[in-house]
C-alpha cells in the first residue's frame, strides 16, 4: 500500500488538518498540546493523535496514526510497514 498523504500534528498544520475529511475536531490545550480526534470509520487504529505524531493516508483511503519512530520505519520500508498495519 502506498502513502498518499502525510501530515505531522503541530501548531503550523492545524488548518491543514481541519481540511481533512477524517478529522472530527482539534483541541488546543493551554499547555501547548494538540489533540486531533478522527471520525469513526476512517481508521482501524487509535482515533486520536497528539502533537508530534503523524496522520498518514494510504491509497486505499484509510488513515493511520504513526508515532515518530513508527513513521521512520514506514519511510524506510513502506510496503512492509503498511502491510503490517492493515494485515496485507
Amino acid at each position: 500500500m502506498k502513502v498518499k498523504k502525510t501530515i505531522r500534528v503541530r501548531k503550523e498544520t492545524v488548518n491543514e488538518l481541519l481540511k481533512q475529511e477524517c478529522v472530527d475536531k482539534i483541541e488546543l490545550w493551554y499547555d501547548g498540546n494538540i489533540v486531533v480526534k478522527l471520525l469513526p470509520g476512517y481508521t482501524d487504529g487509535k482515533p486520536e493523535l497528539c502533537k508530534g505524531e503523524y496522520l498518514v493516508q494510504f491509497n486505499s483511503g484509510k488513515w493511520q496514526r504513526f508515532g515518530a519512530e513508527a513513521f521512520q520505519k514506514l519511510l524506510k520500508n513502506p510496503g512492509k510497514e503498511a502491510g503490517a498495519a492493515w494485515d496485507e
